[in-house]
């Protein structure tokens, strides 16, 4: 079984933002630079349709092309406008071309190290997205929804 844990600061953070509905949408992967180096980072839908998305926003992501506002705590703490918009091949991208390599000029991300995506609403009902690096834990692929705040 994996290990999945927030780190204490993001924690802090969530708590701060009055964040509630904390859920992990999972491990990501990054097993090329390819991965690192692409035009977005993709999310299989069902992690969001099924465990993480409140149907309001559902209803907004609808049909492919639509896009919800998100913002996005990266790993280095910087935190970003950007968009969840609806693939046609059953997948969600973060952002434009230019907004994800704005987040992977601002991180480092490396091949091999694995990065935890968990997502919670804040006090105002806006969508976030937190990304953590894992580090010397027993990377697994498989995982399961958690809720880590109490």
């Amino acid at each position: 079984m994996a290990d999945f844990a927030l780190a204490q600061k993001t924690k802090d953070k969530i708590r701060e933002l009055k964040g509630k509905d904390v859920k992990l949408v999972g491990r990501l992967f990054l097993k090329f630079q390819r991965d690192i180096c692409s035009e977005y980072l993709m999310i299989p839908q069902a992690l969001l349709l099924s465990l993480i998305l409140h149907s309001k926003e559902k209803e907004k992501l609808a049909n492919d092309g639509d896009s919800i506002p998100v913002k996005l705590i990266e790993p280095e703490g910087f935190t970003s406008l950007i968009k969840l918009v609806k693939k046609g091949n059953g997948m969600y991208v973060f952002g434009s071309q230019n907004e994800w390599r704005n987040v992977v000029s601002r991180n480092r991300f490396r091949v091999e190290v694995p990065v935890d995506l968990w997502s919670f609403v804040d006090g105002e009902s806006t969508r976030f997205f937190v990304m953590q690096y894992v580090h010397g834990l027993n990377n697994q692929a498989n995982a399961n929804t958690v809720t880590v705040i109490d």
